[in-house]
């Protein structure tokens, strides 16, 4: 074996290493954004509820949450006692909910990625959202 063949097999190799790590760091990284991107949703619906539940225990109160939402939010709302986040992958859409111990008045929020702040009222029978 002469010394050239060598090089070119270890270049090759090494290629080859370099190419396999490439595609698990790339896996990596798209499994970490999405992780974020749904870590965001939950925590967002979670605050809601929350407020929701803590409103529905004093009767006229209002308390104002501010909820990040992440890209590629395709539905955001509250229904019955749930609040949902509907977000896309890129092969699947996703929904993240929290349930609340409140009957939650239908509202329907923006999608828009980034900050919203809403204002979470109870009334006699129901808890209201208001975006600001």
């Amino acid at each position: 074996m002469g010394k050239a063949q060598i090089s070119i097999e270890y270049l090759t190799l090494t290629a080859i290493i370099l190419l396999v790590v490439g595609v698990m760091f790339g896996f990596a990284s798209i499994t970490v954004n999405e992780n974020t991107r749904f870590n965001s949703a939950y925590y967002a619906t979670r605050e809601l509820a929350n407020a929701a539940d803590e409103v529905s225990t004093r009767n006229g109160s209002t308390i104002v949450v501010e909820v990040e939402l992440p890209s590629d939010v395709t539905g955001f709302y509250a229904f019955g006692k749930d609040v949902v986040i509907e977000i896309t992958s890129p092969a699947n859409t996703y929904e993240i909910y929290e349930s609340s111990k409140a009957n939650l008045e239908p509202t329907t929020f923006s999608t828009e990625e980034g900050s919203h702040f809403i204002a979470v009222k109870s009334t006699d029978t129901n808890v209201t959202f208001t975006e600001i």
